[in-house]
C-alpha cells in the first residue's frame, strides 16, 4: 500500500461473492476498502444505460442484472 492512495476496481460484480477476492487482496495489502455505487437501480436509469452502452448489452440484461444486485459487507 506504499505510495498508492486509491485503487478502483471497475467491473460488473453485483453480488459480494463476486468481488470478495478483490476486497481480500486489498485488506492483505493494507488498504481500507469502501464500496461506492455509481448510478441508480430504476427502469429509467436502466434505459439510459442501455442507450449509451457500446458493448451490446441490452435493456433486458441490464434490468436482470439490477435485480441481482446486493450491497457489499
Amino acid at each position: 500500500a506504499t505510495g498508492v492512495r486509491v485503487i478502483v476496481v471497475d467491473n460488473t460484480n453485483v453480488q459480494p461473492w463476486q468481488f470478495e477476492r478483490y476486497t481480500a487482496a486489498a485488506w492483505r495489502a493494507g488498504y481500507r476498502v469502501r464500496e461506492e455505487v455509481v448510478g441508480a437501480f430504476d427502469a429509467a436509469s436502466a434505459a439510459a444505460y442501455a442507450a449509451r452502452c457500446v458493448h451490446g448489452v441490452g435493456l433486458d440484461k441490464i434490468l436482470a442484472t439490477q435485480q441481482q444486485w446486493q450491497p457489499g459487507p
